[in-house]
Order: C-alpha cells, then structure tokens, then sequence
C-alpha cells in the first residue's frame, strides 16, 4: 500500500517540482521563468507562500537581494561604482526582515557587487556566532571579490552546514595569502566536501607560481573534503595533509617548486595510504620532472583520470621525463582497466618549439595496458616514432577511445605513419572523435584514390575532427576522397602548412560534409511530415467523430 501524504508534503512536492524546471525547458544557472512561477505561487494563498518563498529564497546569484532586506535608509548604490554600500552603522533592529529570509538561502554568490566596506560592516556588526549565523543553512557558496582584502571576509558565511566552496579571482592585484585558511574551515565548516580556488593561468604582473604560506598548521582540514582544486601552488606540508584525507577523491593542486622534497617528509603520514580513495588527478607543475616525483610519492593508485600540466616546455634533455612519466603511472596503477583519461601537456608552446621523436616502443610498453581508455592526449612537443603496424596495434588496444592527440604539433620528418595507417581507427576504433597526428600523404597523382588499392579500408563513423598538423601533402583532392571515405561525418580538418596544398583539402571535407548533413535534414523531414494520403484519412477521422458528437448532443 502507498504511503499517504499530507497536504505540506503535497506541497512541497509542487514547489519543487516547479523548482526543478521539470515542466520547462533545461536552463544553465538562475532560470528567470522559474523564478516568475515560483514568485506566482507565493502570492496565491497562505497555505503554499511559505514553501514557495523558501524555494524562491533557497538559491542566490547575488548576495545584493538579501542586503536589500535590510532597512531602505540603510543602503545604497554608489553612483559612479554602482556598486551597493551602507549609509550608516547596523543596529540589531536592521536585522528583523533579514533574518526572517535567511535560513531558506542555500546557495550563494558574493560578487563584487557589494561594497568592501559593507562586507566590512556586516563582519562588525553582523549576528555572528554558532547560534545567530549569518546564513545558518548555507551549503554552498561562490565568493567572488574584487579586493583581495575583503577575503578576510570569507568567515561571516562560514557555518557548520556548509559543504562547498569556491572562491575566485574577481580581479586580484596580487596573490593573496590564505595561511591557515585550512584551519578555520575544519573548524567552522567540519563537513565541506568540495573546496576551490580558481585563477586564470596566467594573470598580468601576478607571479601565481609563488606559495603564500600553508593553508594548515596542522593537519586539521576537514575529514570530510571529497573534491580540491587550488590553482596557487600548495606548500609541501598542505600535500602531506592532503595525502592523509581518507574520502578525497579528486585532487587538482599546483605541485610546489620543492617537491623533491617530499620524500623527507612522507614520514609523517605514519606508514598509512597515501590518498586512499584518489580516482581523478590534476597536477600543475614547473617541470614534468616534478610531476613524476609526485606520481612516484602517490605509489600505488586506480585512477579514473590523470593529467599533468607543465610550465616549462620540454628539451631534448627533458624528454626522458615524458616516457618516465608514462612508465611511473603503468608501474603504479593498481587496477589498469580503471583509467579512462590521460592527458601530458605543456603550456604556452611556442610555434617555433623544436619537436622531438617519441618512440612507438614506448607507448606499446606503458599505454597499452589501459584498455578501457576513452582519451590519450600528449599535448608535448613530441611526434610518435612508429609505422602503420604500430597503428593497428594502438587501434586494437584501445577500442573505446573517443580522443587521441599524438603530439602538440606532430611532423612527418619523425615518424613512418601514412594516410592508409588511419585506416586502423576506422577498423578498430567505433568511438574515436578526435584524432590528432601525423603522416605522410604523399600520393602519386590526382586519381591515385582510384587506383583499387583504397577500398574496404573500414568506416569510422564518428570521427569529426582531423589534426594532420604538419603533414607531408601533394596531391589534396584524392587524400580528401579517401578521408571522407574513411570517415564520412568529417567535418574540420586542420592541416599545417602551404594553404595552396591543404586549402582545396579542407574546402572538400566541408563541401562534402555540407552536402551530407542537407541529405540527413532532407531523410528527417520525409519521416517526420505525414504524406498527404495519411493528412486526407485524418480529416475523414475528424468528419466522422464530429458527425458522432452532434448525434450525441
């Protein structure tokens, strides 16, 4: 038997419902024809307004409509800043209507739409304690300010209930110094699972490679933190507290210049598993040589993702680091039928970045283990060594890829692949989408694809991005036929080189992939518009049901 429900869950079901967008279409972030029917239902009768109100109030994407609540004659907008600030001092009687509110807000956004000297006010003069909180429900919150000083700030929306956090760059002058921010939130907010700090890569003037101190003095984060991203590098110590979280599960960190380091102080962990339940790993790092003395300190993992940035673009020298990289997470993984992604890259490549052989050899002994992988991306200034056998062999062992990147700029001066290579992803490969590498297409003559030596070379039937980079290239015409014969949803083609070469190659695949998606439209429109026999059979139907009615009546 059903359970019944009383009229308040009733209630609260419709509200949420309505909430949801269940009956509207999906809409990214504040929906306003959500708002509009929920602002509907508080104004319909006594019974729903308090459910109604709640929802309206649950989600803010700015904190300005709740300083609102506070009395007219204490707030403003600066004319020139636009920004809201108050004229005078709070008293606790300003606080009536706010707090009224408060409690149903759940979600939060600080921008910098308010004043730092109201935020200044409101950590003076606020109801702050465990008992009169601020937003005594909040359980997520995007701090987003402009000054870097109004970050002290950040505590007067800290509660025990709050389970995210992220703060963002709203336009810093400097890096700020979040020491012991890590003590105060396993304090305040024991049960936060999620906590980022997102900047730009790079910002003018701002060096965010330097650490700003640690975030804990001790290893007092709180135990429950499951998601971190921080775009500033950590201190060593914050890693070592990091590795000791036992329900962190996806870490992305900017690796500390001293990293080397590490192995003194993994002692400290007390002989325990470092990241216990680590699946998804980001790292940022000076080198790929610190990103595998990390891989190194983790040992033994199952990861679903993996990827590694460097700042520094890789010498001749350095390219051992890459193949060490691949070695060290082959030699650690625990389980490899668990990975799915692998990204190696580097950040601002130069074109003129001199590129280097990778051998084939050493994909075959570290990659090819991880047979479920969806994504292999080596954004590196390398292009793998091998020949067309070595492609079948890729292809074979890797049947669920969706993205394969051999390279940053690959060239065809490194290695032995052709264009009938390729053919092994659309044997092989049902998913692959993304393909960048290179090869050497030089054919014949003009009708070289003619020649009965490019038939039954497979169809892959996914592919819509080709990277060829730095390709050799005669003829374009017949490599464009046998490309779109290969994989005929193509529909963008990048190709380095002499435009006169490659421009009639990317005008063909666009042609051809023009002409494929009219005749898909003209297919969907021959089984979606009913023909004229079937509209003529209706209007009889409605004839007879109307002449049926008219009897009734």
């Amino acid at each position: 038997m059903h359970q019944c429900l009383q009229i308040s869950e009733i209630l609260c079901l419709i509200v949420k419902f309505i909430s949801e967008g269940r009956i509207i279409v999906p809409w990214e972030g504040d929906n306003p024809i959500i708002r509009r029917d929920l602002l509907s239902l508080t104004l319909t009768c006594k019974t729903i307004h308090g459910v109604a109100v709640a929802a309206l109030w649950k989600r803010q994407d700015s904190f300005v409509p709740l300083l609102k609540c506070l009395p007219s004659d204490l707030w403003h907008f600066n004319p020139v800043t636009n920004l809201m600030s108050f004229c005078r001092p709070l008293v606790p009687t300003d606080w009536v209507r706010f707090q009224h509110y408060a409690p149903s807000v759940q979600s939060l956004t600080v921008g910098s739409d308010v004043a730092p000297e109201a935020l200044e006010n409101l950590a003076m003069y606020g109801p702050l304690g465990p008992d009169h909180g601020l937003l005594p429900n909040l359980r997520t919150l995007s701090f987003s300010v402009k000054h870097v000083e109004s970050l002290v700030h950040l505590i007067i929306f800290l509660n025990p209930n709050l389970r995210s956090l992220e703060i963002n760059d709203g336009g810093w002058n400097l890096v700020p110094d979040f020491s012991g921010l890590g003590d105060v939130l396993g304090d305040v907010a024991p049960l936060l699972a999620n906590l980022a700090l997102r900047m730009p890569p790079s910002v003018e003037n701002i060096d965010i490679r330097r650490s700003t101190g640690a975030l804990t003095s001790f290893s007092s984060l709180p135990q429950h933190l499951k998601t971190i991203s921080w775009d500033i590098p950590f201190d060593l110590t914050d890693v070592i507290h990091l590795a000791a979280l036992p329900q962190l599960t996806h870490v992305s960190i900017f690796l500390p210049d001293n990293i080397a380091d590490v192995q003194l102080l993994q002692t400290s962990v007390h002989g325990n598993a470092l990241f216990p339940a680590l699946r998804c790993l980001e790292l940022r790092a000076q080198s790929l040589l610190h990103g595998k003395i990390f891989l190194n300190f983790l040992g033994k993992h199952t990861l679903e993702r993996l990827v590694l940035c460097a700042d520094e673009i890789p010498d001749e020298q350095d390219l051992d680091n890459v193949a060490e990289v691949l070695k060290s997470l082959r030699r650690n993984s625990g389980d490899p039928h668990v990975l799915e992604s692998l990204t190696v890259s580097c950040d601002d490549l130069l074109d003129e970045a001199e590129d280097y052989a990778l051998p084939f050899d050493v994909l075959r002994k570290n990659l090819l283990i991880f047979h479920n992988m969806k994504q292999l991306a080596l954004d590196v200034p390398v292009t793998v060594n091998g020949d067309d056998d070595n492609l079948e062999e890729l292809a074979q062992a890797l049947p669920h890829i969706e993205k394969v990147q051999l390279g940053s700029r690959p060239t065809a001066q490194h290695t032995s692949f052709t264009l009938r290579g390729l053919s092994s992803f659309a044997r092989h490969c049902a998913s692959i989408r993304w393909l960048t590498i290179s090869i050497n297409a030089e054919l014949e003559d003009e009708k070289a694809d003619q020649d009965g030596t490019w038939e039954d070379l497979g169809t892959g039937e996914e592919l819509v991005d080709l990277t060829l980079a730095r390709s050799s290239l005669i003829f374009p015409l017949p490599v464009a036929r046998i490309l779109c014969r290969m994989f005929p949803k193509l529909s963008d083609v990048f190709w380095e080189g002499d435009p006169a070469q490659w421009g009639p190659l990317e005008e063909y695949v666009i042609e051809f992939s023009n002409c494929r998606e009219e005749a898909e439209w003209d297919a969907w429109m021959r089984e979606s518009v009913p023909s004229p026999s079937v509209l003529d059979s209706g209007s009889e139907e409605d004839e007879e049901g109307e002449k049926w009615m008219n009897s009734a009546s």
